[in-house]
């Protein structure tokens, strides 16, 4: 019986992500007031949100210049962009139309067949890629957001937490997690294997880096987040939230939040969780500075994190379209470098 269940294990971890998203929704929306949606106007804030979606693709490409600086490739600038932007597309549009991440395994298969090289270097990239990605925004939180209040906001957080029951829900995240560790063992044994691999390639990743290319890597990676950072901005300024809750500290705090919520599994990815990252973020900010959340501003809220999901699947759609309208041009090019 155990073995069979262990067997369907993708299966399980699609409807895990169904529920996860399923429980988010429910609990974020169940009591919105759909006029707020009715009186919103997309005409007036068109020019805005539209400027929001651009600033996703224009993240697209840096980050796909970002990972490029990993390999030491004998092709064309050119030829190199595209294959590495090509990469990034499939990985969001995957990541976010199917479950459980997808697109995370899809974007290093996809760069690994188009150029031949190893697998599990790849994949030793995207975890070097991602490493760089969340050390940078820790960075960025902690010089812009906290601004020397470190002290101060930590206890505001756990307060937050506390206030929001949220120890619960980790707790019972926890107990889910160890429960699956436990259930699929055979899994996660074969999984810790490749993982001890994938770090052993990922070492020496990154004693082959040097000074230069580690410098151009963090500039990108602080062009990505800062074009995420103006894009949640823009979107803010779209809403018809309170001013104090439109600064560029609670776009910054969008994308903390947003961070944590892409870590949890949902079917399709982000669904729920960026939802309930976004309320979060701007329900922390409004406990920060002691604005009273009443039904009214509460609304808005929800409204902004509805806008938030649909101008982060924008940039998804326009991408897939366009590696749809340009696939006859993609090309296997042969690196012998590696």
């Amino acid at each position: 019986m155990l073995k069979q269940f262990s067997n369907y294990w993708w299966l399980w971890r699609v409807l895990a992500g169904v529920l996860v998203s399923f429980f988010l929704l429910q609990f974020l929306y169940t009591g919105i007031d759909f006029s707020v949606l009715k009186n919103y106007s997309l005409r007036e804030n068109s020019h805005t949100l539209l400027l929001a979606a651009f600033l996703g693709l224009v993240g697209f490409a840096f980050q796909a210049i970002k990972w490029s600086y990993f390999f030491n490739l004998n092709i064309s600038y050119s030829k190199r962009f595209n294959v590495f932007f090509n990469s990034v597309i499939i990985g969001h549009v995957l990541n976010t139309f199917l479950p459980f991440k997808a697109g995370e395994i899809a974007k290093p298969l996809h760069l690994s067949k188009t150029l031949s090289l190893n697998k599990v270097y790849v994949f030793s990239t995207c975890v070097a890629d991602r490493t760089f990605d969340i050390s940078i925004l820790f960075i960025l939180a902690l010089v812009y957001g906290l601004k020397g209040k470190l002290l101060l906001h930590i206890h505001q957080f756990i307060n937050f937490i506390v206030a929001f029951k949220l120890i619960l829900l980790a707790l019972v995240s926890l107990i889910t997690i160890i429960l699956l560790l436990l259930f699929f063992k055979r899994q996660f044994e074969s999984l810790r294997r490749k993982i001890t691999q994938h770090f052993l390639q990922l070492k020496e990743n990154f004693k082959a880096l040097t000074f230069s290319t580690i410098s151009l890597i963090i500039l990108f990676t602080i062009l990505f987040w800062a074009s995420t950072i103006f894009s949640n901005r823009f979107i803010l300024l779209s809403s018809n939230l309170p001013e104090s809750l439109t600064t560029w500290t609670v776009a910054v705090y969008m994308t903390v939040f947003a961070v944590f919520a892409y870590l949890i599994p949902s079917a399709p990815a982000s669904l729920g969780t960026l939802n309930m990252a976004i309320v979060l973020a701007l329900q922390y900010r409004a406990n920060e500075i002691s604005l009273n959340i009443n039904d009214a501003i509460y609304q808005q809220i929800l409204l902004c994190s509805i806008l938030q999901y649909v101008i982060s699947i924008v940039p998804d759609i326009v991408a897939m379209l366009w590696l749809l309208a340009t696939s006859k041009d993609i090309k296997v090019y042969r690196n012998d470098t590696e």
